[in-house]
C-alpha cells in the first residue's frame, strides 16, 4: 500500500479496510494534484496552504490515512456512522473521509473564511461534507443536537495545541454522542521530544515579548507582543494600579484570555493577592482570543481527564516525511519510524508529532 509509513504503524484492524482507506487516498490525491489553485474562489491564505499541500500531496495524506485507520480501532459493526473534522482547515481531511464511505462527514472550524473555502474545494474535488459547521465545540455540539451522530469518530490535526480549555473541550466532544466513539487528536506541540521541546520554548518566547506578526501567524492573530497585550488589559481594567502591579499580574497571568484576566485584576482590587500564576514555564496564549500558541500539553493531565469522560487512552507519536531531503536524511526518516513504531508509547520521544487515540465503547 502506498499510502502508510510502514505496517508496524497501522492499527490491528481488517487489512481490507486498510486498502480501502489507501485506495480512497490515491484517488484524492489525484484530485489534489490536477486543482489549479489560482482559478478557485478562495481567500489568499487558503490559496497559501493548499498550494503547499498539492505540491506533497502524496506524503501529506500518509498522515490523513494513518489517523482515520486508528478511527476505525477497535472495530464496530459497521463501523463508525459519522465522522467529524474538528478545526478542519482547509477541509482535505474531510474529503478523505467522504472519499472513504463514511456516511456522514461533519466539516467544523471556528473561522468563517476557512469554512467557506473548505466548502468550496470540497465541491470542486467532488466530495463535499454533509455539513459545514463554524464555531467552537459547543457550536458543534448545539448544531448536532436534533440530530445526534451514533457511532461517531472525531479527529483533529493541530488543533488541540491552541484550545483554551482542554477540559471543556473533552466533555463537550464526549457528549456528542452517547454511543460507542473514537477521538484522535493529534499535534506537532510534541512536548516528549526534546528537540521539539526545545523549538517551542524559543517559539513562545517571541510572541509572549516580541511583536509580530510571526512565522506561522493566522490572519486573526493579535500582532502585538502577547505581555504588552496583557498590560494593557489590567491597566484598562484598573487605572489606579502602580506600574509595579501592572507588570506583577500582567506576568502572573499569561496564558489566561481578557474575560479571566479581567477576573483576576478586579480580585487583586479587593485583596491585593494576585490569585492566578502560570502553570507551565514558557506556554503563552493570546490574550484577546484564548488561542495558545502551539501549547505544550500536559499529557499526563488530559489522558486524565479522557479517562474520567469514559474513554481508553493511548498515547502515539507521529511519523517523519520519508521523501523529504538527501538520501542521508531520508534514511534517518525511515529508521527513526521503524524505532517509533516498535517502541509504543516511548517511541512518542523520537517523534515529530504525537497523538491522542481515545475509545469509548
Amino acid at each position: 500500500m502506498r499510502y502508510i509509513y510502514n505496517q508496524q504503524s497501522l492499527p490491528p484492524i481488517d487489512p481490507g479496510r486498510w486498502r480501502s482507506l489507501d485506495e480512497a487516498a490515491g484517488r484524492l490525491v489525484k484530485k489534489i494534484e490536477a486543482v489549479n489553485v489560482q482559478q478557485l474562489s478562495l481567500s489568499a491564505y487558503s490559496r497559501e496552504i493548499l498550494e503547499g499541500f498539492r505540491t506533497k500531496a502524496g506524503e501529506m495524506i500518509k498522515k490523513y490515512v494513518h489517523i482515520m485507520a486508528w478511527l476505525l480501532y477497535p472495530e464496530l459493526p459497521g463501523g463508525p456512522q459519522s465522522f467529524v473534522d474538528y478545526g478542519g482547515g482547509h477541509g482535505l481531511l474531510s474529503c478523505l473521509a467522504k472519499e472513504a464511505g463514511f456516511p456522514r462527514v461533519i466539516y467544523n472550524d471556528i473561522f468563517d473564511p476557512c469554512c467557506e473555502d473548505a466548502r468550496v474545494l470540497a465541491q470542486h474535488l467532488g466530495c463535499p461534507a454533509d455539513e459545514y459547521i463554524c464555531g467552537d465545540i459547543h457550536t458543534v455540539h448545539e448544531s448536532l443536537k436534533t440530530n445526534r451522530p451514533g457511532l461517531c469518530a472525531l479527529a483533529s490535526i493541530n488543533v488541540i495545541e491552541h484550545i483554551y480549555d482542554m477540559d471543556d473541550f473533552i466533555k463537550v466532544a464526549g457528549s456528542l454522542s452517547s454511543e460507542p466513539m473514537t477521538m484522535v487528536l493529534s499535534t506537532s506541540a510534541n512536548p516528549l521530544n526534546p528537540i521539539v521541546r526545545r523549538r517551542h520554548f524559543r517559539q513562545h518566547h517571541k510572541w509572549e515579548f516580541e511583536d509580530g506578526p510571526h512565522e506561522g501567524s493566522y490572519p486573526m492573530d493579535t500582532v502585538k507582543a502577547f505581555l504588552s497585550v496583557r498590560r494593557e488589559i489590567v491597566r484598562h481594567t484598573a487605572p489606579r494600579l502602580s506600574d509595579a502591579e501592572v507588570e506583577d499580574l500582567a506576568s502572573a497571568t499569561r496564558g489566561l484570555r481578557k474575560d479571566d484576566i479581567e477576573v483576576c485584576v478586579r480580585q487583586y482590587e479587593k485583596t491585593k493577592i494576585i490569585s492566578v500564576k502560570p502553570d507551565h514555564p514558557t506556554n503563552t496564549c493570546d490574550p484577546l482570543t484564548g488561542s495558545w500558541q502551539e501549547r505544550l500539553l500536559d499529557i499526563e493531565a488530559i489522558s486524565r481527564t479522557l479517562g474520567a469522560a469514559g474513554f481508553r487512552v493511548r498515547v502515539l507519536g507521529g511519523y517523519y516525511n520519508v521523501t523529504a531531503g538527501n538520501a542521508s536524511k531520508r534514511a534517518a526518516a525511515c529508521l527513526a519510524n521503524h524505532g517509533i513504531s516498535l517502541l509504543g508509547r516511548q517511541g512518542a520521544r523520537l517523534a515529530p508529532c504525537f497523538m491522542f487515540h481515545a475509545a469509548r465503547r
